[in-house]
């Protein structure tokens, strides 16, 4: 049987990527193991869906540029024990790494030699997402790093990952970078399931993020539009849902604007328990800024909110563009508190529009369905290690088309 590891510095039930293409790999007949962090109350070592989960010791508790190569630098040796350890006793066929960071693909170096193929799955661009968080200027010392670190981590792999055709014509870019496919980052149609039943409260009006707690994904904009709507629109609640290096400071302000108590702030929760929060709320929001990352994002959160039919509003930037027409998502201009809180007013006053954006929702769920995209990465996997099992390659062989 063929052998899979994935490697992700992040807590794997969380990831709906890297769960997806891990269950996916399971499903098919492969053996899969994962390496991944290990959260509070989690087991070190479990199986669900068919996947092996080896949890690291270490917790992400990030906030300054060193605290992220301390973490990355941790997480990196771990991963090398690991995979050290297990090079005579279960050696993996594909070595399927998570970026960030982007070096985490040279713990891998002992099984590759040994004859492991390596990939790399670009989730992030790490220059621009640090540019973006830190407010660094692209000619700044440790930017350049970020970039060459990126570059030889992109030379070493056998093959590449991306999560859209923008970011897969960004990494085509750089030299000597190896063939990269797209994969995009839509909902698994058996995870996240249309509401039958939508558990609205009709004395309120909810606006709901998942994701990240971030000031790059506009959430200031969002509790600023709140404090301008909440005199019009009767029973606004602002829900948001994760966490994130900028948690405190949107608390803060949620205070200082006086929308504490409209502003609901709750912990991450399992993918699993998405659908139920969404069938509770109104409107789905993604108010993010416009920058040399945000344009390169394909947002996991609005392609979730559209599969299940909640009308959403997005920040106008490259990517979103690319993927959601004027019909499936109300569009408001990026970093702009008066152009995000009219958008929201518009679906408040118009509920004939939201029932038409659920509509069109159906149209990209139609389009988008992980069920294409997993059979991409199926044929991905195989086209580099081959059928699970010998077997499984004989019954195709024999079982084709007269």
């Amino acid at each position: 049987m063929k052998r899979v590891c994935t490697v992700v510095q992040s807590y794997y039930l969380r990831d709906p990527r890297v769960r997806r293409e891990a269950e996916a790999l399971a499903d098919k007949g492969y053996e899969v193991d994962v390496i991944c962090l290990r959260d509070k109350g989690e087991p070190s070592r479990e199986t669900v869906k068919g996947v092996n989960i080896y949890r690291v010791p270490l917790a992400r508790r990030r906030a300054t540029p060193a605290r992220y190569i301390f973490e990355y630098a941790c997480f990196f040796c771990a991963t090398a024990l690991v995979l050290l350890g297990r090079l005579f006793t279960r050696r993996y066929d594909l070595i399927h790494v998570n970026n960030m960071p982007d070096l985490l693909v040279f713990a891998t170096l002992l099984p590759r030699l040994f004859g492991s193929r390596v990939i790399l799955d670009v989730h992030d661009p790490m220059p621009e997402l640090f540019m973006s968080k830190y407010g660094i200027g692209s000619d700044s010392r440790f930017i350049r790093l970020l970039a060459w670190q990126e570059r030889i981590s992109l030379r070493y792999c056998h093959r590449v990952l991306t999560v859209s055709e923008v970011m897969k014509d960004r990494l085509e870019r750089i030299k000597g970078c190896p063939p990269v496919t797209s994969l995009l980052n839509v909902p698994d149609e058996k995870l996240l399931q249309r509401p039958e039943k939508w558990n609205r409260d009709v004395n309120a009006f909810v606006l709901l993020y998942t994701g990240t707690i971030s000031a790059r994904y506009g959430l200031g904009i969002a509790i600023e539009a709140c404090a301008k709507l909440r005199e019009k629109i009767r029973g606004l609640r602002l829900r948001l849902v994760g966490d994130g290096d900028d948690l405190p400071a949107l608390r803060k302000a949620a205070d200082r604007l006086g929308v504490s108590d409209i502003v609901e702030f709750h912990q991450p929760v399992p993918l699993g328990k998405i659908p139920e929060i969404i069938s509770t709320c109104d409107v789905g929001i993604s108010p993010h800024v416009d920058d040399v990352f945000t344009k390169l994002d394909f947002s996991t959160k609005v392609a979730e909110f559209v599969y299940m039919g909640l009308p959403t509003i997005v920040s106008r930037t490259q990517t979103i563009e690319r993927y959601f027409d004027e019909d499936t998502v109300l569009y408001c201009e990026p970093g702009s508190v008066d152009s995000f809180a009219e958008a929201v007013l518009k679906l408040y006053e118009q509920p004939d529009l939201r029932e038409k954006l659920a509509a069109r929702c159906a149209e990209f769920s139609s389009r988008f369905t992980w069920g294409s995209e997993k059979q991409v990465y199926l044929d991905f996997v195989a086209g580099l290690i081959g059928s699970p099992r010998p077997s499984a390659v004989n019954t195709q062989l024999g079982g084709g088309r007269g």
